[in-house]
């Protein structure tokens, strides 16, 4: 066996190491290549540990991830980015909620029954729910 073809399978199990590792972490983390989302805007008075990249749970199932968050004036407005095809009624009533025993913070969203959507770029109004 020559060191030249030693070397070049040394190298393709390198690289398909590396890209299966690539892979592997997108897939664990529920990367979307293509996910197209609408974007809304929710103040909230406080928003006590939330993150860029929390999800977004509508109905108890996830939709979505919290693109932004900017301190306004008086209150907090996180931006929401919500696959494309999910309506949300204007009255849905959207929350702060404690996930698990360390208290990861998600955004819970209950549908409302309105016959009016929340449109891209709309603003409405959640509420902080205290965890234990």
């Amino acid at each position: 066996m020559s060191s030249r073809g030693l070397e070049i399978r040394v190298g393709t199990v390198v690289v398909l190491a590396a890209l299966t590792a690539v892979v592997g972490t997108m897939w664990f983390q529920k990367f979307q290549l293509a996910g197209k989302r609408y974007h809304f805007f929710v103040r909230f008075n406080e928003v006590g540990g939330l993150v860029v990249a929390d999800p977004i749970y509508i109905n108890g199932v996830e939709r979505g991830r919290v693109e932004a968050i900017d301190l306004g004036i008086d209150r907090v407005v996180v931006d929401m980015g919500v696959r494309m095809g999910v309506a949300l009624p204007r009255d849905s009533r959207v929350a702060l909620n404690s996930l698990g025993i360390m208290g990861e913070r998600v955004v819970a969203i209950r549908q409302g029954v309105s016959p009016q959507a929340i449109a891209p770029g709309d603003t409405v109004d959640g509420e902080y729910m205290m965890g234990l």
